[in-house]
């Protein structure tokens, strides 16, 4: 090479680099540089998937909030359904109980005069009632 050299640097010879470093130093000071760009590679990539993983976390909260809602939802329709339930059990205990002392009393009225004519008629208007008491019931709900 012809011509000025820069002020500090050797000339390049065979095992000899710019300003005085061996072919075995550049190696390892261009090594040196390749793990610098790959350890902030690394912390880039590490960001990423940190800004990824804040992301999914938060769709997770919110699917949880959600399920959590529902949930509780679940709990008081359970609850009122419930309530209901034993509103209808105690409604037909009284009825239950109603209908047996007024079997009893027709028992002991039809017993003492002993026509079975009279019991029939009555037997067939307790159906009568509940026959029209169930329709009217069921249209009402519908």
């Amino acid at each position: 090479r012809e011509g000025p050299q820069p002020q500090g640097s050797e000339t390049l010879s065979p095992g000899r680099t710019v300003q005085g470093l061996s072919e075995l130093d550049t190696r390892h000071v261009c090594a040196s540089a390749r793990l610098v760009v790959r350890a902030g590679a690394a912390a880039a990539s590490a960001d990423v998937v940190e800004k990824q993983n804040e992301e999914i976390l938060g769709s997770l909260q919110s699917k949880i909030a959600a399920m959590k809602n529902i949930t509780v939802q679940i709990n008081e329709e359970v609850n009122e359904q419930n309530r209901a339930l034993e509103q209808m059990q105690s409604g037909m205990g009284a009825t239950d109980n109603l209908l047996t002392s007024s079997v009893a009393k027709m028992a002991t009225v039809f017993g003492a005069h002993g026509n079975t004519s009279v019991v029939k008629i009555s037997g067939a208007a307790v159906v009568m009632f509940l026959i029209v008491f169930f329709v009217i019931r069921l249209g009402a709900r519908g």
